[in-house]
């Protein structure tokens, strides 16, 4: 059985990992658009939160913010941050229990940088989750 909850636990961190939300220059607010992203979000993190309380899989969450290169570094990494909290936030808003949730700023390059992985993956101005599964 284990195997199993295991199995659906790595099908619903996939599709958590597949959602990215997107965020206007220098914003942090999250829009009817990202709301609705959100939605599908918190109803993929509930089961995995109960399916890590009921079988005891380790699960960590990372809700990671992104900017793009305009501004400075610290400009930049304060920004993604706030994007990253924001959407924290919103998760313990709607019932996502504290201890599984990690915000964190990622990208704050600034001009005259080479592009970061985020920029290639066309994940500037964004944020995306990253779930850690240990059973």
């Amino acid at each position: 059985l284990k195997d199993l909850d295991l199995l659906e636990a790595q099908a619903d961190a996939q599709r958590l990992e597949s959602k990215t939300l997107y965020f206007s220059p220098g914003d942090f607010e999250i829009d009817a658009e990202n709301a609705d992203i959100l939605s599908d979000v918190v109803t993929t993190i509930r089961r995995l939160t109960s399916l890590s309380r009921e079988t005891g899989i380790a699960l960590h969450l990372s809700i990671l913010g992104h900017t793009d290169e305009s501004g400075t570094r610290e400009k930049n990494l304060m920004l993604a941050q706030r994007r990253a909290e924001v959407v924290r936030e919103h998760l313990i808003g709607h019932g996502i229990p504290v201890q599984y949730l990690h915000a964190m700023g990622v990208s704050n390059r600034a001009v005259g940088d080479p592009p970061s992985p985020a920029d290639r993956r066309g994940l500037s101005r964004s944020v995306t989750f990253q779930v850690v599964i240990n059973g």
